[in-house]
């Protein structure tokens, strides 16, 4: 079972990281813009609702936040603590992860 969860864990970090460099990404391009922006449509677009223009920012850092909160921390934690033949290096590694996930989570549902 262990092997399988690594895989899956490898698997998840790569989308995760992804998802929040271009959430990032997009939030700086919007930050070079000026900011409103990125608050507001444009008069030339003002046919599209705030929302519908809000939304398009929105989805990689959710996404990123739900990666991070659901499949991430308790593959770690049955990496770190719950699977029976443990080696010590696997709870040196897998608890800071745990700790780094979690103090990463709040800092960037700050930004959503």
């Amino acid at each position: 079972m262990p092997p399988s969860l690594f895989f899956l864990w490898s698997i998840l970090e790569f989308f995760r990281i992804r998802l929040g460099y271009s959430g990032n990404l997009r939030g700086k391009v919007c930050a070079s813009r000026g900011g409103d922006e990125c608050v507001r449509p444009s008069p030339a677009r003002e046919h599209e609702s705030q929302t519908t223009f809000l939304t398009r920012q929105v989805p990689e850092l959710s996404a990123f936040i739900l990666i991070t909160l659901f499949p991430q921390i308790p593959i770690l934690a049955v990496l770190a603590i719950i699977q029976v033949p443990q080696l010590p290096v696997e709870m040196i590694i897998s608890l800071p992860l745990i700790l780094l996930l979690v103090s990463v989570t709040p800092l960037t549902a700050a930004r959503c």
